[in-house]
């Protein structure tokens, strides 16, 4: 909301082991003073899904 970039990306590849050379070669590497977390994309949780996550946090 700020113009701010919030600092994550998703990345899609070709293939399951495209996806892992391409973790293997970035974690850890700093690019633009910041440091790189990359890691596999997981499905949300029920939690978020059902509006339970913005109940608890208001």
């Amino acid at each position: 909301m700020n113009g701010k970039s919030r600092g994550f990306a998703f990345v899609t590849m070709g293939n399951r082991n495209e996806g892992q050379a391409a973790i293997n070669a970035l974690e850890g590497q700093f690019i633009d003073g910041r440091n790189l977390t990359v890691s596999e994309a997981r499905p949300k949780n029920d939690d978020r899904a059902s509006g339970d996550f913005q109940r608890r946090h208001r």
